[in-house]
């Protein structure tokens, strides 16, 4: 465990991974249901089992003013980082303002896929996903899909052949596969109205902007 004073690209710099793909859970104080969620440490150790020791975690927790360091050499056997404080402060805007988004309901809670650019450390390809749910349960549905797809692809990518693998190889399938999660939910649900029009196409956009 550490103190921090504020989130920055050396935070993530002292992430221990191995397959350049990171995931940043992030929400503000008015997701209700998801600042619940994100104080039940068994369903946080759950995800760090879910996405196992090779890509850390990162989010920002109303529970205390510390950064909590599952290294994967403890009994939780997992990694992951929980950059902890009591309500919106400067380490969430810091956060918000890395990753270009906005303190608001069309941006946040959402599950930030990023990797680094192998020439050039410093610079990011990133996705964001929403994290769908009105209820505690139908928010921990959402991240445990989310953190599960990344992670079946991870350990695909990384237990089989290297032919295919580059350094952001794991990112660009990973978010494909939620392209297509995000897809899949919006047909699910079925919801008749223009509204559910445009969310299917602003998917689709998204993600032929990503290719």
């Amino acid at each position: 465990m550490k103190l921090i004073e504020k989130f920055d690209l050396k935070v993530i710099n002292e992430c221990r991974c191995k397959s350049n793909i990171y995931g940043f859970i992030l929400f503000s104080e008015i997701n209700y249901s998801v600042v619940k969620v994100m104080r039940d440490a068994d369903f946080i150790n759950a995800l760090h089992v879910i996405s196992g020791p090779n890509w850390p975690i990162l989010f920002v927790s109303p529970l205390e003013k510390k950064i909590i360091d599952f290294d994967g050499t403890g009994t939780n056997g997992t990694i992951g980082y929980s950059l902890c404080v009591s309500r919106e402060t400067a380490y969430n805007k810091a956060a918000l303002e890395f990753f270009d988004l906005k303190n608001s309901e069309s941006d946040l809670p959402c599950f930030v896929v990023f990797s680094r650019d192998i020439n050039n450390p410093e610079v990011f390809a990133q996705r964001a996903f929403r994290i769908n749910g009105k209820t505690e349960d139908e928010v921990r549905q959402s991240l445990g899909e989310i953190v599960s797809t990344i992670a079946d692809i991870e350990r695909t990518i990384r237990d089989g052949s290297n032919e295919q693998f580059n350094d952001q190889y794991i990112f660009w399938e990973a978010t494909k596969k939620l392209d297509q999660m995000e897809v899949g939910n919006l047909i699910r649900k079925s919801l008749p109205g223009i509204s559910t029009v445009a969310s299917f196409f602003a998917i689709i956009g998204k993600m032929l902007l990503a290719r």
